[in-house]
């Protein structure tokens, strides 16, 4: 048999878009390869944007380079004065006004901020972008979009276009300083698209089932990012026959990179927000024990974030292997998206370790350790040992909440605290009350600028008022403002000396308003429970 199932196939090897034809023979392959080892295999159409790119060129001066389009950015060819740019914290200094120039600029800090960049310079009058990294040797790819905003629903194409060079290729143009440089690239959108996600079933014991995900849409060979991930579904497909477990689904998700239709702004995981959306409508959510998602597999020890309520299982892994707990699931992968059905969920992944090939053509492999594959491998069916005897716990996530609200004075904060507390003498089921406190009090925040917060928890917003409310002096002279998805405005605050006495009582206001808005949705959802047990009418 031979090493590896995928990682040294050509197919896999490919630039992977949703909705491709390297995709179909990418599933058509995947499909072929498990079908040895499982019962039962479903492709789900998934309907996406398909975004491509034929052509990216850099004319300046004598000098030609062939860059790379920055998804979504549409068809252009320009001529235009180029200027250069850099950062000071979140502001942008240039070499010139921007208006109707090329703006050369590294990538920010965390290259995910790309988007507010171009829509900063855009303001400004800037006609392209073109990106370097701080590192040679490297294109990246990260998509934008024109909403400054999160959204599962809405978004708009980026209003530039943006592309990736190599930093040794900008330092050519340095050296030569020329008057213009024309730009042309030749990309196209299929709107209405169908990727596919793979499902394969390995039948066990009961209704319930443990979901094993990974992605295989990738940009550049997207060697960890996520080959490995799916290379390890097929692993595990040849081993977990031979044992006794809830039913297993290996699932290859199209779309995590995106695709998401008509440019929504929360532009990634959307093949699998997409099927947990099929299996609520089919009322089979409550059906899964549990989502391991498999990610960004680079080096070791490997890092882990999940939800609390599966710490049992992560405490016995880590007094046996070096992992590291990164806290509550994490939202750049497909596991937030059963997060956000209330599903516990685990990311296994090292993304902070490989943030300098994150999304660059450096992600080929050339630093692969087959040893760190193998110690995915033994985590994940450990876990899926431990887990089929030890389904989620309440009261380490009851404990997490509570630690977040400990600090906080007020009415509000006890009955909250009350209620989760008396849930299970109402006789709801533990695993109802998991899935309903992950739910409701999973919220995603954020400021949207550049270095701006991104963030992800329960009580996320509780916890972030706290904060501020805390260290309010180090705020004077700055407006704050704080988001969550779907351009939910939290607050947007100026704090000056003049008015920094009564910002205190205005925060604390805005912690028990939102904290009335957790009470109020756990007393509908305890009233839903109930009738759903015939305990009220």
């Amino acid at each position: 048999m031979e090493k590896y199932f995928i990682l040294n196939r050509d197919v896999f090897r490919k630039e992977i878009v949703t909705g491709s034809k390297t995709e179909e023979k990418a599933v058509k392959y995947l499909r072929d390869k498990l079908s040895e080892y499982v019962d039962w295999i479903e492709i789900i159409p998934t309907p996406v944007d398909t975004w491509y790119e034929e052509k990216c060129v850099l004319i300046c001066g004598d000098t030609t380079i062939y860059c790379k389009a920055l998804p979504y950015t549409l068809s252009t060819d320009i001529e235009l004065e180029p200027i250069h740019g850099y950062y000071l914290g979140e502001h942008i200094a240039l070499s010139k006004p921007a208006d109707s120039k090329i703006v050369f600029i590294p990538y920010p800090p965390d290259p995910d901020d790309a988007k507010y960049v171009v829509l900063k310079l855009w303001r400004k009058g800037a006609e392209a972008i073109v990106f370097y990294d701080q590192l040679p040797g490297r294109y990246r790819r990260i998509v934008i979009t024109g909403d400054e905003d999160y959204s599962f629903t809405k978004g708009s194409p980026p209003p530039i276009p943006a592309v990736s060079v190599k930093k040794e290729d900008y330092l050519k143009i340095v050296k030569e300083n020329p008057n213009k440089c024309s730009l042309e690239i030749i990309t196209g959108v299929i709107h209405n698209n169908r990727g596919k996600t793979l499902v394969a079933g390995i039948n066990g014991r009961g209704e319930k089932e443990i979901h094993i995900t990974a992605h295989h849409d990738h940009w550049f060979q997207g060697f960890c990012d996520d080959n490995i991930g799916v290379e390890l579904l097929i692993q595990l497909a040849s081993l977990l026959k031979k044992n006794s477990y809830p039913n297993i689904l290996l699932i290859s998700y199209t779309a995590e990179e995106s695709g998401a239709p008509n440019y929504t702004s929360w532009y990634w995981s959307w093949g699998s927000r997409y099927y947990l959306n099929i299996l609520a409508d089919m009322n089979k959510i409550d059906n899964i024990i549990t989502d391991i998602n498999l990610d960004t597999i680079y080096t070791s020890p490997l890092s882990i974030n999940a939800n609390p309520s599966l710490m049992k299982c992560l405490e016995q892994l880590m007094k046996k292997h070096k992992i590291h707990y990164r806290g509550f699931d994490h939202p750049y992968f497909d596991s937030f998206s059963y997060s956000l059905r209330g599903v516990p969920a685990l990311t296994i992944h090292s993304f902070n370790e490989m943030l300098h090939i994150y999304h660059t053509n450096l992600d080929d492999g050339t630093e692969f350790n087959e040893k760190t594959l193998r110690e995915a491998l033994t985590i994940t069916q450990e876990l899926i040992a431990c887990l089929t005897n030890n389904p989620p716990e309440l009261k380490p996530l009851l404990t997490q909440i509570k630690t977040r609200l400990e600090n906080l004075d007020g009415l509000e904060t006890r009955m909250l605290v009350s209620k989760l507390e008396t849930l299970q003498l109402r006789g709801i089921p533990q695993q109802k009350i998991i899935k309903l406190t992950t739910k409701e009090f999973l919220k995603t925040i954020y400021v949207p600028r550049i270095n701006g917060l991104f963030e992800s928890n329960l009580l996320s917003d509780i916890d972030r008022l706290h904060k501020i409310l805390k260290n309010i002096e180090k705020y004077i002279d700055t407006e704050l403002e704080l988001r969550a998805v779907d351009n939910i405005r939290l607050f947007q605050l100026p704090i000056t000396k003049h008015n920094i006495h009564e910002i205190p009582n205005v925060i604390r206001q805005i912690i028990m308003e939102q904290l009335r808005k957790y009470i109020d949705k756990i007393d509908e959802e305890i009233v839903k429970l109930l009738m759903e047990k015939n305990l009220i009418k």
